[in-house]
């Protein structure tokens, strides 16, 4: 079994996530931390926060149910291998979505997310602001992206 990096496993979700039509940004700086990936659909508006992990699930949900307060849908990206029945029903329970990432860089989801259940309308506006002035800023030139 081939060690699959956290990098690798970005990658993967970023191509879905961009085939699917969404606008992405890294490290997302929301509540003191960063979101892997936030992505915005143009059509709808529609919102996904993903936590990417190389093995660690259990830190993951920690990480992910806090994207629940900004994001309309938030997935956990692992390594098939990492992804235990036990797992799958603490993803499950906390209302997340799994993303799996091969070692070949494909991404497909197996367990849908809930869409989430306390948005905080004051952070979802911060975080879709902040994603919008993040873009504008790479779209002028002024950002490395």
């Amino acid at each position: 079994m081939t060690r699959i990096r956290e990098s690798a496993i970005v990658e993967a979700v970023v191509g879905w996530l961009t085939f699917l039509g969404y606008e992405l940004y890294r490290e997302l700086p929301i509540l003191g931390r960063h979101i892997d990936l936030f992505a915005v659909h143009p059509i709808g508006r529609a919102t996904i926060a993903v936590e990417c992990k190389e093995r660690d699930w259990r830190k993951a949900v920690w990480q992910a149910m806090v994207c629940q307060l900004i994001a309309d849908n938030v997935y956990i990206a692992l390594p098939p291998y990492t992804v235990t029945k036990q797992a799958y029903d603490v993803i499950r329970e906390a209302g997340l979505g799994v993303l799996l990432v091969n070692q070949d860089g494909h991404c497909w989801p197996t367990l849908v997310p809930n869409p989430s259940r306390r948005p905080d309308v004051r952070l979802y506006s911060s975080a879709t602001q902040r994603f919008k002035h993040l873009t504008q800023t790479i779209e002028e030139g002024s950002c490395c992206g």
